[in-house]
């Protein structure tokens, strides 16, 4: 079987957040290589936790202001303690063996929903010299609503693509975000029925040689009851366009940490579970990839994610990639860093949420070894100490641990 004929694009990676990770064996090949997305494109790029995609994405507390959020009193203080020493010595926390032998990471859905596609047979490796042509297709999710810059996913796996020695070119009528290729076909508050509607023009058009098909979201929100009708016909109408295509299609992501959505997350729920059996009467070119795991402190809102989640997804999508784009085990390895799912720290923009006011805004999150991920808030304490005979009340600064749901 031979291999995509691979053009490895320009090496100036632009991450979308801070990700912390546990240093891999596969990263030693060379200076180039670090613990963060935002290391991999070279020396000239500072290997702090701050770093971000460009100068709109600097990885501060002010990039709540581009949200628009109100920070509140749980915010004062993020500033500071990301100066402490405790978060300089992050690195050496993420090099912990106790979390490179989770179980939980190695079971991820996307990596078991690729063994099961490379199980079915031979696998379809895409042959071309020129640039792949992929189209990303969906609603406000892939058009990028939640992300500080509106990249969606599409950047990070832009540049995780190119690392893996991919020449690739998004394709669609829509462009959003900073990332190099803003191309898409994400379109606003649209439904399953309405993005079935212009698909054939869109198929003819640019010729997508690979779809990543994320859409159900707003079905979910009215109610949605025939929304496996209406994708078992886009995926036939897509078939009949763009036969030997390869069509990648999500479980779609979850909801935001709100209290009023118990209903939609049991429709999402049952929607996805309907995904799964249809993707599975499609195919070999159809393939299935669970983003449902994207959810609460991953989502800037109720049903859009935040920065950390879109570099989720872009992992997810990247990971089942490999199974067409990938050189089928005669060249190098597809590259595994930088896993968003392996981070020992993360930041996060959210919106709303259950966990509380100190939640909300913009933070850096810490996953800790048992107990998932966690954000420290600093708040006032008051005491009361006897000096000189005298009861007097006095402050103090103490730090408090909010779990993640």
């Amino acid at each position: 079987m031979k291999s995509l004929a691979r053009r490895l694009t320009a090496a100036t990676a632009v991450p979308l957040i801070v990700l912390g990770l546990s240093p891999a064996p596969a990263q030693a090949a060379g200076p180039a290589q670090a613990a963060t997305l935002a290391q991999a494109a070279g020396p000239a790029q500072a290997a702090t936790p701050a770093q971000a995609a460009g100068p709109a994405q600097a990885a501060t507390p002010a990039q709540a202001a581009g949200l628009a959020q109100a920070a509140g009193p749980a915010q004062e203080a993020t500033a500071a303690y990301a100066a402490t020493a405790a978060y300089a010595a992050t690195a050496a926390y993420a090099a912990t063996a106790a979390y490179a032998a989770t179980a939980a990471y190695a079971a991820a859905p996307a990596q078991t929903a690729v063994a099961e596609q490379a199980a079915v047979g031979e696998r379809p490796v895409l042959e071309k010299s020129d640039p792949i042509r992929i189209m990303p297709l969906g609603d406000s999710i892939t058009w990028g609503v939640g992300s500080n810059s509106n990249d969606s996913y599409r950047s990070a796996l832009f540049w995780r693509l190119g690392a893996a020695g991919v020449n690739v070119d998004f394709v669609g009528s829509q462009r959003s975000g900073t990332g190099r290729d803003r191309d898409h076909e994400g379109h606003k508050g649209w439904t399953i029925a309405q993005i079935a509607d212009h698909v054939d023009e869109w198929l003819a058009t640019y010729e997508p040689d690979v779809i990543l098909l994320h859409i159900g979201t707003n079905d979910m929100m009215r109610g949605g009851w025939d929304a496996p009708r209406h994708l078992d016909e886009l995926l036939d109408r897509i078939a009949a366009d763009r036969p030997g295509a390869q069509v990648f299609v999500a479980k779609i992501v979850g909801l935001g940490d709100y209290s009023d959505v118990s209903y939609q997350n049991r429709r999402t729920s049952g929607y996805n579970e309907a995904v799964a059996r249809i993707v599975s009467t499609k195919g070999p070119d159809f393939h299935l990839v669970d983003q449902s795991d994207v959810r609460g402190i991953d989502m800037w809102n109720r049903e859009h994610p935040n920065d950390y989640g879109y570099q989720k997804m872009a992992w997810n999508w990247y990971v089942a990639l490999e199974s067409v784009l990938g050189g089928g085990g005669g060249e190098a390895a597809w590259p595994g860093g930088d896993d968003p799912y392996r981070a020992r720290f993360g930041y996060r923009c959210i919106q709303r949420s259950t966990l509380g006011r100190a939640a909300q805004g913009c933070h850096t999150w810490y996953r800790q070894p048992g107990l998932g991920w966690r954000l420290p808030v600093q708040i006032k304490q008051r005491y009361r100490v006897k000096v000189e005979g005298k009861v007097v009340t006095r402050v103090r600064i103490v730090t408090r641990w909010i779990a993640a749901s």
